[in-house]
């Protein structure tokens, strides 16, 4: 019965050490080289995109700007939408006031965040931070006056979608700033 016993217990013994130690030298242990995140990422709300959108940089400089240059680039693509939307409001009925008045809203609203992420950028280079955040959060404020107009009067468009995606692309550079 002793030798049951003390066999039983080498047995429990060996399954606990097999659990806990590698079971062979190929086994590769977790280290913080396998964190896919960047450094720079960890405080994000999307972790992949901000990996993707610092583009491998070490310094918090080089991350930044390669944040902010990719987001700038997001930001510009979307003149089509907004070229769209004035030739849509071409085809209304509205008064000529009306559809100058929802034209040049939008397009005071892309133009604002435009100024917004070059400024960054140049607020970066000079080490102003803060000027830095304000503009990295402002990006689409005014989103919104343009999105309910165009909203109100029923036209289908892009806007939505596009400010959405701008505004996830901001507020990662924003949170990539705060990592400093």
């Amino acid at each position: 019965m002793a030798d049951t016993i003390s066999l039983f217990s080498v047995a429990i013994l060996a399954i606990s050490i097999a659990m806990v130690l590698p079971l062979s030298n190929g086994t590769r242990r977790l280290t913080s080289s396998d964190n896919p995140v960047n450094p720079f990422c960890r405080t994000a709300e999307n972790n992949s995109l901000c990996t993707s959108i610092v583009n491998g940089a070490r310094t918090w400089t080089s991350a930044t700007i390669n944040a902010i240059s990719i987001t700038l680039k997001i930001a510009t693509k979307g003149r089509p939408i907004f070229d769209d939307l004035v030739e849509k409001l071409r085809d209304t009925d509205l008064s000529r006031i009306t559809k100058e008045s929802v034209g040049h809203t939008c397009n005071e609203v892309y133009d604002f965040a435009i100024e917004c992420l070059q400024g960054s950028l140049v607020d970066l280079k000079y080490g102003y931070i803060d000027r830095l955040a304000t503009k990295l959060l402002s990006v689409t404020g005014p989103s919104l006056e343009c999105i309910n107009l165009v909203g109100y009067l029923s036209m289908d468009s892009e806007l939505s979608n596009y400010f959405s995606e701008l505004e996830l692309y901001s507020k990662t550079c924003l949170s990539i700033t705060r990592t400093i």
